[in-house]
């Protein structure tokens, strides 16, 4: 930029005194002729962030009246640009002065001047957080320094640790003074303490790295000065001087000693510190016990992922929360999320201490940056579907990250609360990415039971993510019936772990103990005071630190400079009447504020024990600025604590009740009422449903005194949405609660009155106490409302809750009359008990309605406009469960009625429902399977047409399970299920997710997936069923699981009993008929392939009667399949008289596999076929029954049943063996094994190699390897792809180097080391340290196993459980404690990350940080674990790379060796075939013998000679290894050479029908290597012959300038164009080894050859069309 001034209106600028990348600093004069500092941002738009530092810059500086800090004196603009005018005073800029080391006094006055602004600065309370030189300005003379904020440093030099966003620390007013010890450091120095490059090197500096001493730099200072400044640069903020007043006072004694002596005598620094003035205690010491529990907790948590729940208890103010607190470092240590929140005596809003736990975090997100707010948007998004607003209606920030979200669908009252549990555990689940989870709930003796409820439900079902939930509970006597009592007990009950820890008041030495930290002195001394305090406090600890700060403040506890000893007045002490105890203190102080103040905190505390300020603006009045100024005085009183932005909150309860207790009882009824009518003045429409909760908490308060009915009206309507929004979100205590205030509100006679809302407020309270669970309550309220309604529409909002009543109560017959009830005032008459005669006058009714018409004319109809229609259909799609399960023609009529109104009124969501019901029917009762298979498909049509989202799910899955199972193959099936999976999970529909979960697994059983596939549904099944609380669902899953895992031979996984014990029968006995079942299906599936004959046959007996509990689904066929087929490869060996009984059993399952066959062979053609086989068998049919099985056995492979093959594979192996013909049965035992190979039945494998042992070995070998990688295979694979991202170094030595230096940069870390794994024990590879010169790393020549320079009981927790392990301070106490490492040294800072890949452990990451306690943060250790996960992928290929190297090695020391090997037993050979040719040369001729014999001998004697040829070859690639070929150069006729070797390969080319055409013009003349091109021509006539095998080869032969030109051309398969240059390299070939052999050498040889005489050899192919090598050579080789 250039030096052009720019114009700021009503002043001069005339000096550029610095210009940043964001502004420029001007001085000049005002209009006035004041001097000035003008700060002109450079942006025209400047970013919110840029205005609010200026904004913060100007506020900074406009307190008048004090010395330390450069007066500003306007905000100004320039055009669109914006300037900060600051005071003059004609001091300069430290930056200005620095350089070279200043003049020792110089540089000592400036030092003075320094800690003397800090101390004015912080005595205001306020905290620089920017000290730099830039924002120091210094009056040259005097060495005054004032503090300016320009915000325009650049800060990486003087951050302190804190600030690096990297400790888990408070930035307290510390800070500044390890920024002033960075700029004491550059005064007495001359130079930084640190040098980095760039911001991740200052970070690493400030965490890390320690400064060197000022004296080595500068010999000539003073030590303890050089001592004070290393004291301000100390990492852990303890370390440092506490304050700036202490730093002031020995600089001062360092001035006055230099003024006088001009040297300074060493002396005790920070001596001053601190005197007299009280200090934060730290409870900590005294809980250690406690906290350790806690700790323990949580490591059991992380360890197992198993949720807990640890209970604190105590009176109010023993120190729970404090307790609680003190684990918030180790959960966020170990990356890990804490989040707090608290139940409030005043607000009675459901669910309250999980929305102030959710609130910060949801701000936290919505203030990230576009793309990752967009990530959390997608991600919440995912995780909540169409249930968001559930949760945004309890908690509205959640809409500041995901946007607007949709309303909620409504669900059945039984539903709702399955439906907001799930979607709250969702949410979680998307908010934690799996990191561990720490949820504390303070004050849970105010918590309502909806809290309660998800409390209970959080802790008792695993979640993906480790949960511990910690409880603070006041001590009171909680009778048996108290709700927390309750949910303690259920969850003791179950598998949850509930731990309890009791905190009892301080015993009298511990109470001394806290007086002496706070202090500041010797407990001993104050052991008479402490008897005192602890008399009237009782150990309480709030308690008796309140009592302290009023004895101070009335003087009766003093601080005696003189003595350095505190004073007290004993007598008065005693004599104090502290009535109501620490509330009476409370009050005291309270009472002592400024009126304003009173004011303002007796309001907050109506509102709760959180507040905003705008809330409390609204509520009192008040103008905002005054009442900042009101609730500052109470922050620094210590009664309020900052919380939020824009929020405050009580520092304890007791602070809460003493302000409430400010209000005089019969004025506070009227205040909360006043505030509620404030509020809700100060509410606009649309906030209306987001503040509800709050403002009906105060409206409530003050019912009684309510006159106008106006206002009583709003206030009930005002409930009335309150209840709403709590029944919502299943909290139906608080909507109960809501619902009562609002009838109150109401006229003496409000039915006749306000009709309207009465009806509302009960049909609510009525549907409210349903889904409570208070059904007789529930019934005397439906009662009231039939009796009050006035329209059909009313009576049907009443009929369908007293629906769902019965259903609930199981009287269907009641449930049935209400539906009819409802019905009648519509015109429809419902039968209870419908005839065969009306079931078919209502399906000609529908099929007169649709008359000519396809099923598909219903996607042309219009919407239904009727509203009592609507009504009518909505009545009837409630009832179809209860029709269904009371009286299966009801629900056929049902179904018929719906289809018919549909089509006489229109459409409605409801419409769907009628479809798919009345589809079912057409399947059950009519097989019409194509019919429905249409319906269906409509009905699908009509839900994505019409938008009928809320059933969705329903639809989706009866298609699926149902209407076209019949039509589709079961692999198709997933469609739908998965389509019922997403509505489902988007409406919150938590049942059908739990249908579509537990259906998904039993269609991938059906389907014949492998095993291991459904295994890990059904896991996914159980999960989600167990969570839901869904048993019967569960135990279907279960039953799959159980089956999964006796056929894969695997140990029981689940904790429950097995398939055949009686215990989990009798667990599903007590469970609606689908689980029995299913739990008989899968059994006789088992004993079926077990081959259990006996057991299979009384399976099948009990599963008979259970089919028509699936009628209609999937299921149905597959179990009249299995039972017909027990019967007829078993059934003779049952008594006569039973086979009697089951023959016309037996024969109707035979018709309707059939038909079934017949309708969808792609389904059902192989069950028919096995029975029909099995049939065949048995009355002796044996050609019927090989057809039979042949085709059952090749349409199961068709139809990817892959299980029910290898069951007709092996049946029909059982029918072959048993008419000998064991080759056949062979044969069909071998597809069985590979079928059930196949399908993953390990157990059933096993079963066969133990009944047929000698078949073991051949059917092993039988199996085609290409289907069953090995896991290793599939991992090097994965590693290949991995490695192509991934640009890692592959040298292991570079690459462990490497990554030890990165890990150090980034976690801040100054030790550190690197083990890898060998045979299960760690090695070190790598160490590094970080020393003055940097980051000094050793790669160990041999790795080393950990010794006493490493924690091994560390090491071996992080090898075992694979976790990360973080220690803040090593020094504490630990479990690691013990370890002689940690015993013997003073360890600060300790990290250790796993490596892993995949489920291996590569290894393991050492870090320390020895200077600086929590140095390493949750933060760092996820970076750091992306870090590790490359590091463990580029291990692996590091070490397959440096494998390979040896493998590569070891193969050319083979060749070398096995060349030379070879060469003799090669001559051997040959000499015996030549003596045989001589033996038989001189016998007698035998025709046939002899001729036989010199066959042999030629063909022997051609292998020989490839032997060793291959045998050359492997010698010359050795040599070529050892450096470039020798050649023996002569001159000759290249195509003389070639006819030559022509002539040596004449047999061979016979063998192999190939020809040679020779092409030589002329003689081609040149000096080479004459025995070298020899077996060059011969190599690639050779490869002519492998490769064009009965094809002509073709030889050219030129002389094109100084080179010849060989051409070896055949007519074989040719060289695809990305095989052509590879396959010149070593082992390398175009085709495969095993369809041509070969070793893969000749082409590379060749090259090697022709490259030796300088020239080169090339391939001209295309696939197909033959090959052309073509080789050129100089003629004469270059000297």
């Amino acid at each position: 930029m250039d030096e052009k001034m720019d114009v700021v209106p009503g002043y001069t600028l005339d000096t550029i005194v610095r210009q940043g990348e964001r502004a420029v600093v001007y001085r000049g004069t005002s209009a006035d002729g004041r001097r000035v500092i003008v700060t002109l941002l450079r942006s025209q738009q400047p970013s919110p962030r840029e205005l609010a530092e200026l904004r913060h810059a100007f506020d900074f500086g406009r307190e008048p009246g004090s010395p330390a800090v450069v007066r500003t004196l306007s905000l100004e603009t320039s055009g669109d640009r914006f300037a900060l005018v600051s005071e003059d005073g004609g001091g300069r800029f430290l930056d200005e002065l620095l350089g070279t080391p200043m003049e020792f006094g110089r540089a000592l006055n400036l030092a003075v001047g320094i800690a003397e602004a800090l101390t004015g600065l912080h005595a205001r309370g306020v905290i620089h957080k920017d000290v730099c030189p830039e924002n120091l300005v210094v009056e040259p003379e005097t060495g005054h320094v004032q503090l300016i904020d320009l915000s325009l440093a650049a800060r990486g030099p003087y951050l302190s640790p804190e600030q690096t966003g990297r400790m888990d620390r408070p930035v307290d007013a510390r800070t500044d003074l390890y920024s002033a010890g960075v700029v004491l450091y550059q005064v007495f120095t001359g130079q930084l303490p640190f040098q980095a490059e760039d911001p991740l090197g200052w970070i690493h500096s400030h965490l890390a790295r320690m400064p060197r001493p000022l004296v080595e730099l500068q010999p000539h200072l003073p030590a303890v000065v050089s001592d004070l400044v290393m004291r301000l640069l100390a990492k852990a903020p303890e370390d440092r001087y506490p304050t700036a007043q202490g730093l002031l006072v020995d600089l001062l004694n360092c001035r006055q000693q230099w003024t006088l002596n001009q040297r300074i005598e060493p002396f005790a620094l920070g001596a001053s510190d601190a005197l007299g003035q009280p200090r934060t205690p730290q409870l900590l010491p005294l809980r250690e016990a406690e906290l350790e529990q806690l700790r323990a907790a949580f490591e059991r948590v992380v360890a197992t992922k198993l949720p807990e729940l640890v209970l604190v208890m105590g009176e109010g103010g023993v120190g729970k929360s404090s307790l609680v607190n003190q684990l918030r470092s180790t959960v966020l240590d170990q990356g890990g999320l804490f989040l707090t929140g608290k139940f409030d005596q005043r607000q009675e809003a459901p669910y309250a201490a999980f929305v102030r736990a959710f609130q910060p975090l949801f701000l936290r997100l919505a203030a990230e940056d576009a793309s990752q707010k967009a990530r959390w948007r997608e991600r919440l998004d995912e995780a909540l579907g169409a249930s968001g607003q559930l949760i945004a209606g309890l908690i509205p920030e959640l809409l500041q990250v995901t946007g607007r979200l949709p309303e909620v669908a409504p669900l059945a009252p039984a539903d709702t609360q399955s439906r907001f549990l799930q979607v709250f555990r969702q949410l979680l689940e998307a908010l934690t990415e799996e990191h561990p989870v720490t949820l504390f709930l303070d004050d849970l003796q105010w918590a309502d039971e909806a809290s309660l409820r998800l409390l209970q439900h959080l802790a008792s079902h695993p979640a993906p993510h480790p949960l511990l939930i910690l409880g603070a509970s006041r001590d009171r006597d909680r009778g048996p019936s108290d709700p927390l009592v309750l949910a303690l007990d259920a969850l003791q009950k179950g598998q949850t772990r509930v731990t309890e820890l009791t905190l009892l008041p301080l015993s009298r030495e511990d109470c001394t103990r806290l007086i002496g930290d706070t202090l500041g002195a010797d407990p001993g001394p104050l052991a008479p005071l402490a008897a005192l305090v602890c008399e009237k406090t009782h150990g309480n600890p709030f308690f008796t630190l309140q009592l302290l700060s009023a004895l101070q403040r009335d003087s009766l506890l003093t601080f005696d400079r003189g003595r350095s000893a505190w004073r007290w007045s004993a007598h008065r002490i005693r004599a104090l009447e502290l009535g109501e105890g620490v509330i009476e203190l409370m009050l005291g102080k309270l009472r002592r504020l400024p009126a304003l103040t009173q004011e303002a905190l007796t309001l907050a505390a109506c509102l709760g024990a959180t507040v905003e300020l705008p809330s409390l603006i609204a509520a009192g009045g008040f103008e905002e600025d005054a009442l900042r100024v009101a609730l500052d005085v109470a922050v620094r009183e210590g009664l309020l604590l900052p919380h939020l932005e824009g929020t405050y909150r009580f520092s304890h309860d007791r602070v809460q009740q003493a302000a409430y207790a400010l209000l005089e009882p019969d004025v506070r009824a009227a205040t909360h009422l006043r505030i509620g009518r404030r509020l809700l003045a100060h509410t606009s429409p649309r906030l209306l449903p987001e503040r509800v909760f709050t403002l009906v908490t105060q409206l409530d308060q003050g019912i009684e005194l309510i006159d106008a009915r106006e206002e009583r009206i709003a206030i009930a309507r005002l409930n009335l949405l309150a209840a709403r929004r709590a029944r919502t979100a299943s909290a139906h205590a608080a909507a109960i609660r809501y619902l009562h205030a609002g009838q109150a509100l109401l006229a003496p006679e409000p039915w006749a009155v306000d009709h309207e809302l009465a009806q509302g407020l009960h049909q609510e309270e009525a549907e409210s106490e349903l889904s409570a669970g208070n059904l007789d309550t529930a019934a005397r309220l439906l009662t009231v409302l039939l009796d009050h309604a006035r329209t059909p529409t009313e009576r049907a909002s009443v009929y369908r809750a007293r629906i769902d009543l019965h259903t609930t109560r199981g009287d269907l017959g009641s449930a049935i009359d209400s539906a009819s009830a409802c019905l009648r005032q519509y015109g429809i008459a419902l039968s209870p008990q419908p005839t065969l005669e009306q079931l078919e006058e209502a399906d000609r009714t529908v099929a007169q309605l649709l008359g000519e018409h396809a099923i598909e004319a219903l996607l042309s109809l219009s919407p239904m406009r009727d509203p009592d229609m609507e009504a009518a259909m909505s009545v009837l799609a409630s009832f179809l469960p209860t029709a269904y399960f009371s009286n299966p023609r009801l629900h056929h009529l049902v179904a018929c009625q719906m289809v018919s109104l549909t089509l006489q009124h229109g459409l409605t969501s409801a419409s769907t429902m009628g479809l798919t019901a009345y589809g079912f029917e057409l399947v059950i009762t009519h097989k019409q399977y194509a019919r429905a298979a249409s319906i269906a498909r409509v009905a699908l049509a009509l839900v994505e047409r019409h938008g009928f989202v809320a059933d969705e799910a329903k639809v989706s899955l009866v298609v699926g399970v149902a209407l076209l199972s019949w039509v589709e193959p079961p692999r198709s099936l997933y469609t739908y299920v998965e389509r019922a999976l997403r509505a489902g999970r988007r409406a919150g529909d938590v049942v059908f997710v739990c249908l579509g979960l537990t259906h998904r697994c039993m269609l991938a059983l059906a389907a014949g997936e492998r095993l291991e596939e459904v295994d890990r549904a059904a896991r996914t099944a159980a999960d989600f069923n167990r969570g839901i609380g869904n048993e019967p669902l569960l135990l279907c899953v279960e039953v799959v699981q159980r089956l999964t895992q006796a056929l894969r031979g695997r140990p029981p996984a689940l904790p429950h009993e097995t398939l055949e014990e009686p215990a989990f029968a009798e667990r599903v006995s007590r469970q609606p008929p689908f689980a029995s079942f299913w739990f008989r299906l899968r059994r006789l599936e088992l004993h079926l392939v077990l081959g259990n004959r006996a057991a299979a046959l009384a399976e099948s007996r009990q599963l008979s009667g259970l089919i028509v509990a699936q009628r209609g689904q999937y299921g149905e066929a597959h179990a009249v399949f299995l039972v017909a087929l027990t019967l007829a490869a078993h059934g003779e060996e049952a008594p006569a008289e039973e086979q009697a009984q089951w023959s016309e059993e037996f024969e109707g399952h035979r018709a309707f596999l059939g038909n079934l066959a017949a309708f969808c062979p792609a389904n059902f053609l192989a069950f028919n076929a096995l029975v029909s086989a099995e049939v065949a068998r048995r009355h002796g049919r044996t050609g019927e029954a090989e057809e039979h099985y042949e085709q059952a056995l090749r349409a199961a492979r068709e139809s990817g049943l892959v299980q029910y093959a290898a069951l007709a594979a092996e049946l029909a192996a059982r029918f072959y063996r048993s008419r000998g013909l064991s080759t056949a049965a062979d044969a069909y035992l071998e597809e069985a094994w590979r079928a059930y190979r196949e399908w993953g039945a390990e157990a059933k494998l096993r079963q066969l190699e133990q009944l047929y042992p000698r078949m073991k070995e051949r059917l092993s070998r039988a199996l085609p390897h290409h289907l069953y990688a090995e896991p290793a295979q599939l991992d090097a694979r994965a590693m290949v792809h991995a490695s192509q991202i991934l640009s890692q170094e592959i040298v292991l030595p570079r690459l462990l180097e490497q990554l030890l230096r990165s890990a150090l940069e980034q976690a801040g870390a100054e030790r550190g080391c690197l083990m890898t794994f060998e045979g299960g024990h760690p090695f070190v590879r790598v160490t590094a340290q970080l020393t003055e010169s940097g980051i000094q790393v050793a790669v160990l020549g041999e790795p080393v196993a950990p010794g006493a320079e490493l924690p091994g009981s560390l090491l071996a927790h992080v090898q075992r459980m694979r976790q990360p392990v973080l220690l803040d301070d090593a020094s504490h106490p630990s479990p690691f404690s013990p370890d002689p490492y940690f015993a013997s040294l003073r360890v600060h800072s300790v990290l250790c990350i796993p490596l892993v890949r995949k489920a291996d452990l590569a290894g393991m990451l050492y870090l320390e940080n020895n200077q600086l306690p929590g140095a390493f943060t949750s933060e760092r250790i996820l970076t750091l674990e992306v870090l590790a996960a490359q590091a463990a992928i580029s291990l692996e290929n590091a070490r397959l790379y440096q494998a390979a190297q040896e493998a590569v090695r070891v193969r050319d020391d083979f060749l070398a060796i096995a060349s030379h090997e070879l060469k003799t037993p090669i001559t051997a050979m040959r000499l015996q075939v030549q003596s045989i040719r001589k033996v038989t040369g001189t016998q007698a001729p035998d025709a046939p013998t002899g001729g036989r014999l010199v066959t042999l001998l030629g063909a022997f004697e051609r292998q020989v000679s490839r032997l060793a040829y291959l045998a050359d070859d492997m010698l010359e690639v050795s040599r070529l290894k050892e450096g470039a070929l020798a050649l023996e150069l002569d001159a000759f006729d290249l195509s003389t050479l070639v006819r030559e070797q022509v002539d040596a390969l004449a047999e061979r080319l016979k063998a192999t029908g190939c020809s040679v055409e020779l092409d030589f013009e002329e003689a081609v003349v040149g000096q080479w290597d004459r025995a070298r091109l020899g077996r060059l021509v011969t190599s690639l006539l050779l490869n002519a012959m492998k490769f064009g095998a009965g094809h002509p080869i073709t030889v050219r032969a030129r002389v094109t300038g100084d080179f010849a030109r060989l051409e070896v051309k055949d007519r074989g398969a040719g060289v695809d164009r990305a095989d052509q240059a590879r396959i010149f390299e070593r082992f390398e070939q175009a085709a495969p080894a095993y369809n041509y052999g070969g070793l893969g050498l000749g082409l590379y040889l060749a090259r090697e050859t022709v490259r030796a005489h300088g020239g080169t050899i090339t391939v001209e192919s295309a696939l197909g069309a033959g090959a052309t090598f073509v080789v050129e050579l100089p003629l004469r080789r270059a000297p």
